[in-house]
This record gives C-alpha cells, structure tokens and sequence, in this order.
C-alpha cells in the first residue's frame, strides 16, 4: 500500500505539527515553517542544537494553532512567532537535551547540561534544578503541577516551584512522557515500557521484547504507542493492555499519534513511513530518501508529517489507492409485488412440518384462499399429466 506525499521541501530530523495541520515546523540544516500547501512560512535559525552520529537529535515543538514554535538551536532556547519574530530566548546552557510544552501551552521545560529548566509561557524562568547531571528528557503538566525528569537510571518529579516531589529507580530511562488528560508518566527504560502515578506508584509494567527507540501518548491519553531496536510497533491502552504488536522492519526511530489514538505513524531506519490504525491494520507506506527521524500526525488526524532527508508531508484526507480492485456490486432483479385481494375465509393455521424429500411450502400469512387458487391447482395438475405422459 503506498501513498505519495502532498509535497515535500527542505528540512528534516525532528518535526511538529499543528492540530489541523495546517503548519509544519521541521528541523535539518535549519528551521522551517511550512504551510499545509507547502509553502515556506519562514526558514532560519542555523540548525540543530544536538546531533547523535548522522541523526538530528535536537527537539522541537509548536503550539495547537501552529502560531508560536519553541527550538532547541545552538544558541539556546528560542520561543518565536509566525513571523520569525523572537519573543523570548535563553542562551545559558546548551545543547538542548530535550524540550516539553505542557498541554495548556503556559509553561516550556527543558534539560540541557544536566540541568532542568521550566519557564511560563511569557518567558519568564520559574525553576531551574541542577542536581543531577545525567538527566536528558523531561514532560511538563498543565499549570506547572507536575514536571518529570529522566536520568540515566532515576525518574525524578517535581511540583510547580521545583521541590522534588520523588524519585522511581529504573535502568537506562532515555524518554519520558506525562498523559495529557491525568499527568500518568509513561516511561521508556531500556526493554521495559512503565506507567506511574502522579504520586509515584507503578501503575503497570510492560515488557517489548527490544531496546524501546520511540514511544508517544495520544491527546486524551487512550493510547500509547512504543517503538523499539528491533523493529516491532506496540499499541497499548491506558492500562497497559496490548491492542497489538507488528512487525515493520528495522529499528522504529518515532512514533506518533492522532488526538484520539485512532491512528498511528511510525518511521524506521529502513526509510519508511508507516500509517496504521488502531487494530493494527496498515493503511499505507512511503518509502522516503533517508533514515525517518522524525514523524507528527496532527491531532485531528487530517495530516501527517515526517522527517528524513527531506521533510514529507500527507494529506490523510485523501483515499488510501487500492491495492485490489474492488469488484463491482452485483446486480440483483427487483421482483414485482402484487397485493393480494381481500382474504374471504380465515388465516390457515401452520401444519405439520413437510415431509424430508419433498419441497417446502413458503409460509406466508397471506389468507389460502384467493383469486389465484384454483388455476395454481389446475398449473400442477397439467405438470404431473405432461410428466407422465413422456
């Protein structure tokens, strides 16, 4: 099942996208805003702030209506309009480890330099923690309430002013998410996908199989969606109960999700850009022109964006192309109905069951007597006449 992209343009690694999709925010040499037909709304910025090999690490985000983008560039932490205008900027520490803008879009959280950073919406900083020094992913809840940070082997929360709530033992924890509807904690620690309550209790645990590369939350926290090293997609629900596990190549590098949890995209390093629904079932693939770094559906499901060499863009509004023909319904004869005269004698009441071997008279609740009664008899009598007398 293939499916091309609307349009493509320069750009790739990391990208974001509104909630209609009607902007798309991409990393790559640079940063750019597109529009849904294309269109580049703005480019600049000089590039990433983080690299891992050839992959573009440096993370990135943009608000529901697509007017504001938040990038991790060399310089620090920009926060800028449509426009390119800047509205705030922190340049103290640097590279940008990770990025997280809270589900209100009141607060920003980073990590960079072992540092966890948490600022209103305005640009003011409300906290700033410099405890641990292997910390690299961070998630924020509406209002500040909650901030979530994961080091190396430790899941640290904090309340809005930066007093660490606790702290939950786990190995190799490299991505950390906060539901958007009840500020769950999902976590990825190596081979082991987690949920936690707010306070810190283990909800669930469950196991992938692999190394975890990618994992994503759906707006109103129905689904979690994990990718791992060895390729396979997993969809869970809020409990933790699997809705399915696929293969689809070698090491899924991102992951996304629609608002509802209805759709699922995934990217591998095979070049590939997967769209599925929640039962697993693949709805289309892409073949693109690099490693997929990056990949964004919006949340009410219209488009998907995705990032490799170039960054790709899919207008999910449009019919999937059939990978069978579909055969053409068949047509079947309307017989005409004759209402029947007026009954003269009462309903016949049902007999006995008709006899194996014989054919089975149609029961019906029409009255036994009527205008057609005698010639039937008559029809039958004349058969059995021409019958006998071959």
């Amino acid at each position: 099942m293939a499916m091309d992209p609307l349009w493509s343009a320069p750009g790739g690694g990391p990208v974001a996208i509104s909630a209609d999709g009607g902007f798309v925010l991409s990393d790559g040499d640079s940063f750019g805003l597109y529009d849904a037909t294309g269109n580049t709304t703005w480019r600049g910025y000089g590039g990433s702030s983080a690299r891992s090999g050839s992959l573009i690490t440096s993370p990135l985000d943009l608000t529901a209506d697509g007017m504001y983008a938040i990038l991790a560039t060399n310089g620090g932490l920009l926060y800028v309009d449509r426009s390119r205008r800047i509205f705030w900027q922190d340049s103290a520490y640097h590279p940008i480890l990770d990025l997280s803008l809270s589900p209100d879009e009141n607060f920003v959280a980073s990590v960079a330099d072992g540092r966890v950073s948490v600022y209103t919406r305005g640009g003011d900083l409300v906290w700033r923690n410099s405890t641990y020094s292997d910390v690299q992913t961070v998630a924020i809840s509406s209002e500040g309430l909650l901030t979530v940070a994961g080091a190396t082997d430790t899941i640290h929360a904090y309340n809005r002013t930066g007093f660490e709530l606790w702290n939950y033992t786990a190995p190799g924890v490299h991505r950390v998410l906060l539901s958007p509807e009840n500020s769950d904690i999902i976590a990825a620690s190596e081979y082991t996908l987690l949920s936690l309550h707010p306070s810190g209790n283990l909800l669930w645990k469950v196991y992938t199989g692999d190394e975890i590369r990618a994992v994503a939350i759906s707006r109103d926290g129905s689904t979690i969606a994990a990718g791992n090293q060895g390729g396979s997609l997993l969809l869970l629900d809020r409990d933790g109960t699997q809705l399915f596990s696929r293969m689809l190549g070698n090491w899924v590098n991102t992951v996304s999700l629609s608002g509802d949890g209805s759709l699922v995209a995934a990217g591998d390093i095979d070049r590939k850009v997967h769209l599925l629904d929640r039962n697993g079932r693949q709805l289309f693939n892409y073949t693109t022109g690099g490693i997929v770094q990056g990949i964004a559906i919006s949340t009410d499901g219209s488009a998907l964006a995705a990032g490799s060499d170039r960054v790709y863009y899919f207008d999910l509004r449009q019919p999937v192309p059939a990978t069978t023909p579909v055969p053409p319904p068949v047509a079947t004869a309307t017989l005409p109905v004759t209402t029947p005269a007026p009954a003269t004698s009462p309903p016949v009441t049902t007999g006995p069951t008709t006899p194996a071997g014989t054919v089975p008279a149609v029961t019906t609740t029409r009255s036994a007597a009527g205008p057609w009664a005698i010639p039937a008899l008559g029809i039958l009598f004349l058969w059995f006449a021409l019958r006998r007398g071959r």
